[in-house]
């Protein structure tokens, strides 16, 4: 998890993210964890940063014996996010990952005329729950800050972000990764590379 803050009027608006849990792939201990920091924690707004879902079943790299059904991976989102609703319950947003992401690649490949007829929102029932979806890709901002899942794994990764982004939050390495720069005026601007919540597989 991670809390930032930013000030719009006259108050402190206090934000958490997380990322790259990998569901049903996550840490059992991470998970708890950040369950009862949601509980015991005052947020307005949960930001979920993408790879929520790690959707096995809809992967072009194979390699696995027995993957996942998409069903099943549904269901035990659904559930993990009755869990989260349970300890939050302001605002969330969903940023699509690039695992998100693999449910329309797969459609598109296999069954194009299915496109828009089968997706995430709808499955984990986002409309019902009042959760904001935002396709991978975006970068949400919350004051002079940006969140998203990001896209570049390199060593310097969160230098890479900065450049392109500015100020950020992302995801998407599973490493811890800063940088920090000055603009021409003087502020100096981080970019914060967030871990993964998913098991070691060793």
């Amino acid at each position: 998890g991670y809390l930032g803050t930013h000030k719009p009027a006259d108050r402190v608006t206090r934000i958490a993210w997380a990322s790259d849990v990998h569901w049903p792939h996550e840490d059992s201990r991470v998970w708890l964890a950040f369950l009862r920091w949601l509980a015991d924690t005052e947020i307005d707004e949960l930001i979920l940063g993408g790879d929520i879902l790690d959707l096995e079943s809809c992967s072009s790299h194979g390699g696995v014996a027995r993957p996942a059904l998409l069903l099943e991976e549904v269901d035990y989102a659904n559930d993990r996010l009755d869990e989260v609703q349970e300890y939050h319950r302001g605002k969330i947003t969903f940023l699509e990952g690039n695992h998100e992401e693999r449910l329309s690649r797969a459609i598109v490949a296999g069954v194009p005329t299915l496109h828009g007829a089968i997706d995430l929102p709808r499955l984990l029932r986002f409309d019902e729950r009042g959760i904001t979806w935002r396709k991978y890709g975006d970068i949400i901002k919350r004051g002079k800050l940006g969140f998203s899942h990001g896209w570049w794994c390199p060593k310097y990764a969160a230098q890479k972000h900065l450049e392109h982004c500015g100020a950020i939050v992302f995801g998407h390495t599973h490493r811890v990764r800063t940088a920090s720069k000055r603009d021409g005026l003087g502020e100096v601007k981080h970019a914060f590379g967030m871990p993964t919540m998913e098991r070691d597989p060793g």
